[in-house]
């Protein structure tokens, strides 16, 4: 067996530890993969702290020898400038064909216990998540750190937001750029936004939907109440690799019902769409626009027609039944009582005559 020191940890390895390098004198790194790992973590909290060492608007990519935008580059801690060497584009193409790769010809290391650079702890292989695009088969870290990794980066999107803005984005299944209003949203990813767009995700869907390629389960663990029941608990999902939804009947509904409680502003407005459909009428409005109506129509929730305090409802001032539309500009806040009272009748209660509703139209 060929063995190598480490100029990190200063052990002698069998030549497998290290990783390969085209560059350089020798065909592998000087140190091996954990002390890379660890140095590599090490990098990335510095960077956290110090943040880049050097800022730049246009990077040049060597991959399609092309001058970009910073944004077309993946977010990297442990580079000076913050950025990958290769823009998004070549990164998923070289990304691609090394899975390919390996998917043919399976892993060129095979080990049964792996050390995990975080909790920087021995395990059996079967702790590591599967990943065609490593040596061994297998994802760096342990399935316990890479959860609470994805976690903690869950919510810190969740909390702050996006962090890079664009106006356009490259999709690489139709291989095109595209407008960010042809992507879903996504508050795991780094800009907001799914890697693929909507018309290609929807392709993907109807296809795996029509040659029925879904995993065979007669049984499922649902993630919330920790229960294992028959598949016939869970509701069909066609976006899922197994046709079921996550949770099963019962925690989904109880999940549902606690939304809708928390959220009838949402819920409200996704009915006066539903009917806005069924009806073709034109437009729609948004929550925001309507919170905002709502506070300045009736002040400390005091319903404009009857001038008492009680729970508000979005009324449409012309019914959509009788043409109206569902903008912004047809809505008034009134409370459950009057609004059932007026029925079909065109009354328009707002003070203004709906000149702040033109405002917020004029804006957006």
């Amino acid at each position: 067996m060929i063995t190598k020191i480490c100029t990190g940890c200063q052990k002698e390895l069998p030549l497998e530890s290290f990783s390969k390098q085209k560059k350089g004198k020798y065909s592998h790194k000087a140190e091996c993969r954990n002390c890379s790992a660890i140095r590599a973590k090490n990098d990335a909290k510095r960077y956290l702290l110090n943040g880049p060492s050097m800022l730049r608007f246009e990077k040049y990519c060597p991959a399609c020898k092309q001058v970009k935008n910073v944004a077309d580059f993946p977010k990297v801690r442990t580079t000076y400038d913050g950025l990958a060497s290769e823009c998004h584009e070549c990164a998923l193409r070289k990304s691609k064909l090394l899975r390919e790769k390996r998917k043919t010809f399976g892993p060129t290391i095979h080990r049964e216990i792996k050390t995990c650079p975080r909790c920087e702890k021995e395990k059996g292989i079967s702790e590591f998540f599967a990943n065609n695009s490593a040596p061994d088969g297998h994802s760096v870290y342990c399935k316990e750190c890479d959860s609470k990794r994805y976690e903690s980066l869950r919510q810190r999107r969740k909390k702050n937001g996006p962090t890079i803005f664009r106006t356009e984005k490259f999709c690489p299944a139709c291989k095109s750029v595209k407008s960010t209003t042809k992507f879903s949203k996504s508050k795991n990813s780094s800009d907001g936004l799914q890697g693929i767009c909507k018309r290609c995700q929807h392709a993907i869907l109807v296809n795996r939907a029509q040659k029925g390629k879904y995993i065979q389960r007669d049984y499922k663990l649902c993630p919330d109440c920790q229960e294992t029941k028959p598949a016939i608990e869970f509701t069909k999902h066609k976006g899922m690799v197994d046709g079921l939804s996550v949770y099963c009947r019962q925690c989904d509904n109880t999940k549902k019902s606690h939304w809708q409680k928390n959220n009838r502003e949402k819920v409200n407005a996704k009915t006066h769409r539903y009917w806005a459909r069924k009806l073709n009428a034109e437009g729609n409005y948004t929550v925001e626009q309507w919170k905002i109506v709502r506070d300045y129509y009736a002040h400390n929730g005091i319903c404009p027609a009857c001038k008492e305090a009680r729970g508000l409802c979005a009324d449409h001032i012309i019914p959509l039944s009788k043409g109206g539309s569902n903008l912004i500009t047809n809505i008034q806040p009134l409370c459950i009582p009057c609004n059932s009272s007026k029925r079909d009748k065109t009354i328009d209660y707002r003070f203004d005559k709906g000149e702040l509703a033109q405002s917020l139209i004029s804006t957006t």
